[in-house]
């Protein structure tokens, strides 16, 4: 094998004379320069992608805790869900997924509103819906 500047030893790719006449060391910062450009070269430009990501969150709620009081000032000062225990259940899966800890905004502990939510194993998908070139 081919002693690199450093030290360093690397299989000869570029072809068979290559490996049995291994360049000098200025010979090697050459073929790297080379490599260099010709990986440059196919860089072309950036890319865009758009992921639809698919994730499962099982989310148990207590109705008991979904008082009228609790949905007046919920549909206040956070999202007008009109006391819909489904609209809390999609936004108690997004606040899993955005949030760290058992705290969660508008609802405070978790555990105090008798709240439980978690990822499932196995159920999630990612998947590019479109990729633009720029």
């Amino acid at each position: 094998m081919p002693r690199l500047p450093g030290g360093g030893y690397q299989a000869a790719e570029e072809d068979e004379d290559l490996r049995n006449n291994p360049p000098s060391d200025e010979g090697w910062a050459s073929l790297e320069g080379k490599r260099k450009s010709q990986t440059s070269a196919k860089t072309l430009g950036k890319r865009k992608y758009k992921v639809e990501v698919t994730q499962t969150i099982e989310v148990e709620l207590d109705e008991s805790k979904f008082t009228d009081e609790f949905n007046k000032i919920y549909d206040e000062y956070f999202s007008y869900f009109g006391g819909d225990l489904e609209e809390h259940a999609k936004q108690l899966a997004w606040l899993t997924l955005v949030t760290s800890g058992n705290f969660y905004e508008g609802y405070g502990e978790l555990s105090e509103m008798n709240i439980k939510t978690r990822e499932l194993e196995g159920e999630n998908r990612l998947e590019v819906i479109e990729m633009t070139k720029s």
